[in-house]
Formats: structure tokens, sequence, C-alpha cells
């Protein structure tokens, strides 16, 4: 029941209180008093349409309050202590506003906190009922048309209803997880055929080991083709002179090092010291020659041919684009991988000459009466659920593209509760790492959540059940702005946790391959 309404700045109102009583109440007055405006004002008050055109002149915001008394064990109590509001009076008393500012800004609140509107448009089914042209709109509701049908059937029908509300739900269930065991299956599919597409580019274009490396260099070398050939000739003069000039005007390295040799070859004899620098002369003498002859190969040999230039770009920018779609060593990795190109599209799903087998699901940890999963991994991680964040994760998917509604998702929530207990909660306890994210936004209440949190907006925390051999300075220097929480547990910002992973676990995966070469 509406107890009381006050209403400030709203069109030809600038402070008024309307107090209800139980019973039937009538507003009357002349032409302009606000009649009007009390109707709008209820109508804000659950949910309606903000119009700044309706805010009093000179005023910042129109606000509407109202209070109201309702079942503190009803189906509205519930929803607004889920979105964080309090009941006054024991719980009796349900606190509602809403205000509009002169720029269009709406806020609403329930109980004392900041709700969505879609709440009070949804606490309004059960709290108030406009009649007037064109207002009454409840009849038309298939859910009111069937609360009246059931209402009039009286309590015999109660238990038939009663049965087909159980039977709907556990089909409602049943449908509900078909279609998500649907929705994996079309997943599975179509992520193996993203991987057959990606092995048909790489194999097509078949990346060798450190290819771009030395493509990288061959490009270098031909673009500064005319420099290098310049620098080179310049060099070779400088050692052994221009023959082909006709005169030497400027003595070369060699023959003035052959010179100082000679000088100090006629009198060696006399001085062995002398004759020991004679002896590096000759040396000298012996490499710049050397130097000279690769010089004058060099020259002869160096490419300056455009249309090889052109090509070595082109293959350089089809590797890139490999490198960019698949990641920087997946190209070279996929198509040095035996089990790439020669595996027969028959093959089993495990071979057993396997080198490594990865495992991704919900039971990789798994220990029950009947099996030990767990026994047969050598490297176990875990990514921890924080469960609100996991609910508005599930929320957003099943209702934004799967088409459930709240009640369908919960429902799912709640029955597979058990299970999450039983058996996903204790697999933490036995994996080797376990990643945790965090979120740094408020997640209390999933529900009436907008947004699912972003990496940014989030911190990893990265358990190692055993600390030994794990390089935490280096990892703490590579993580930036990550930290110690404890001995064996970092902590690093959410965007950063595909990076810690490769840290992690390419040396881990190394020990365990050498580890079994050498078994």
């Amino acid at each position: 029941m509406l107890e009381e309404v006050r209403i400030t700045g709203l069109g030809v109102i600038d402070d008024a209180v309307l107090e209800l009583s139980p019973g039937f109440t009538v507003v009357t007055g002349e032409t302009g008093a606000g009649k009007t405006m009390v109707v709008t004002g209820l109508g804000l008050l659950f949910g309606g349409r903000a119009d700044p055109a309706r805010v009093r002149p000179g005023a910042q915001r129109a606000v509407v309050e109202g209070r109201l008394t309702i079942d503190v064990d009803g189906k509205v109590a519930r929803q607004v202590d889920e979105a964080g509001g309090e009941l006054d009076d024991d719980g009796a008393a349900l606190v509602l506003s809403r205000s509009v500012s002169a720029e269009g800004r709406s806020r609403a609140h329930a109980g004392g906190r900041s709700v969505p509107l879609s709440l009070l448009t949804y606490l309004a089914d059960d709290l108030v009922a406009v009649h007037g042209q064109s207002d009454q709109q409840q009849l038309l509701r298939p859910g009111r048309q069937r609360e009246a049908l059931d209402s009039y059937a009286g309590a015999e029908l109660a238990v038939v209803l009663a049965d087909y509300q159980q039977a709907y739900q556990r089909h409602r269930d049943a449908r509900t997880e078909l279609t998500e065991l649907t929705e994996q299956a079309r997943e599975r599919i179509a992520e193996a055929e993203g991987l057959r597409q990606a092995l048909t580019e790489i194999e097509a274009a078949d990346p060798a080991s450190d290819e771009d490396v030395q493509l990288r260099a061959e490009e270098e070398r031909l673009s500064n083709a005319e420099a290098l050939r310049a620098a080179a000739t310049a060099a070779h003069e400088a050692l052994l002179g221009d023959p082909s000039a006709g005169a030497y005007e400027r003595p070369d390295a060699t023959a003035l090092v052959g010179g100082a040799r000679q000088e100090l070859e006629a009198v060696r004899q006399h001085d062995q010291a002398l004759a020991g620098l004679a002896d590096r002369l000759s040396e000298a003498s012996y490499l710049l020659a050397d130097v000279a002859g690769e010089l004058a190969s060099y020259t002869e040999a160096l490419d300056a041919d455009p249309a090889r230039l052109a090509a070595v770009q082109e293959r350089r920018a089809a590797l890139g684009r490999l490198a960019r779609t698949y990641g920087p060593r997946a190209a070279a990795e996929l198509a040095a991988s035996p089990a790439a190109s020669d595996a027969p599209e028959d093959a089993p799903a495990i071979d057993p000459g396997s080198d490594l087998l990865y495992y991704e699901g919900l039971h990789g940890a798994a220990v029950t009466q009947k099996a030990d999963v767990a026994q047969h991994a050598d490297l176990l991680v875990g990514v921890v659920p924080i469960i609100n964040l996991e609910w508005i994760q599930k929320l957003h998917r099943d209702k934004g593209t799967r088409g459930y509604t709240s009640e369908d998702v919960v429902g799912t929530v709640l029955r597979r509760m058990p299970d999450y207990v039983n058996y996903i909660c204790p697999q933490f306890s036995r994996t080797h790492v376990n990643f945790q994210r965090v979120p740094t936004v408020d997640t209390s209440n999933p529900f009436i959540a907008r947004h699912i949190p972003s990496a940014d907006e989030s911190f990893v925390v990265i358990r190692f059940a055993s600390p030994k051999g794990i390089d935490f300075p280096y990892l703490l220097s590579m993580l930036h702005d990550s930290f110690m929480s404890r001995p064996n547990i970092i902590v690093i910002p959410g965007g950063k946790m595909e990076l810690a992973m490769q840290l992690i676990f390419t040396p881990l995966i190394l020990r365990l391959m050498e580890a079994r070469r050498r078994a």
C-alpha cells in the first residue's frame, strides 16, 4: 500500500506531500491545480519516462519520493534486498525515490540504495496499477491473465497446477542443458574449423625456422646495396689502390705497410727488438691483403636486384600476417610439427607416442570414490572462479546470447551448486598452480550488474603449491606492477595474465619434456 508521496519541483508543484489512508482517496481541484502532476509523479516513481520539460522552471531537478507498506516475505521485499536496499519499520516499509534533472539525467533509489530504473518498473507490477485512458495495461499481460484464470479455478485445480509447474520446470531445465550442450558442440566445431583454416594457411606459406630473421637481414642489405658497394669499394682502394685509375696519387695502406717492413728488414740483424717489429709488420701486410681480397669478392657478389628486394618484402609481409593472426611463434612451430602435416585424418584422439597431452575442462584434478583423475597429470593448473564474477558472466552470456530469463539462469546455478561444492572446489587444493581473477569493481550483487568486469578492472592472484624452482624476481621484473602477497603467491594486473602464463609454464613444460626424454 502507498502511504505517502512527496513531490518537489515537478510542473506547477513546488513542494507538496500527499498522505494516503486505507480505502478510497480522492484528489480534487480546479484546472491547473496540479492533479496531472500527481499522476505524472506516480509514473516517475514507478519507472515512467523522464521528461526534463516537466521540471519546474527555476528548479535544478524534480524529485518524487514514495513510502509503501509491503509484505516482508513477499516478492518485492526479496527484489529490494537483492538490489542492496533496506526496509524501514522492521522491514515493513519501503522508500522509493526518483529524480530528474533539468538536463535530463535521471536517478532511481530503492531502500536507500541507487538502483537501475528497470527495478522500479519491475516493482511497479506488484505495487501499483494506474487506471485511466490507455493506462490500464495489466490485463493485456499473459501472466496476469493466467493468474486470474488460476484464481477463478479455485483450490480444486491447485494440485494439478503444482504438478504442471514442476513438470514444466523440469522441461525447462532439460531444455537449458540441451541448449548448453548444443552450444558447446557448435563452439568446438567452430574452433576445429578455425584450426583447420589456420593450418591450411600456414602450410601454404610454409614458413621456416628463423626465416624472418634471415629475410630481415637480406632486406636491409638489398635496400642499402649502393651504399654498401660504395663503402666496400672505397675501403678496397684505401688498402690496395685503384689500378684502373692509371695513377697513384695517394699511397695505399698495403704499399705503406710494405715499405715500412722493407726498411726494417734491411737492419733487423742488428737488433732483435726491431726484428720482432718487422715480423709484426709482415703479419699486418698479409692481413691487409686478405681483407682487401675479401672486399673485392664482397663487391662482386653484392646483389642490387630490385625484383629480389620486392620478393623479400612481400614474403616478410606474408609472414607478418601469419604472426599477427596466430602469434609470433605459432607459424614456425605449427609448420615444423609432424602432427600438423603428417598425421592422418583418422588418427586417434590420443596418440600413444605423444610427448604432451593437454586437457581443458572442469574435472582434470577430480578425485572420487570411483575415479582418481589427478594422479595421471604431471602439471595441474587451476583457473579459480570468483563466484559472483562467474555469475555475472553467466547471466550476461545466457541472457544476452541465449535468450534465457534471470529465473532460468538462477535455477541452473542452484541446480549445479552441489557439484561445484563437492567436486569443483576440492580440485584447487590439488593443483600445482592456481590463477584467480579478482575484480576491483563492485560485484556484490551479480543479478543487477550491467557489465562484466574487464581484465584491466581486475587483479590475478597466482598461487604456487610449491615455490621451489620458481624465479619470482624474474617474474616481478617482467610483470610490471606485480607484487608478492605471500612467499608462494604473486599478484599481477589482470591484463598481464596471458604473459604470466607464458613466463611460468614455458620452463615448466620444457622440464617435463626433458624428464620424459631422459626416462
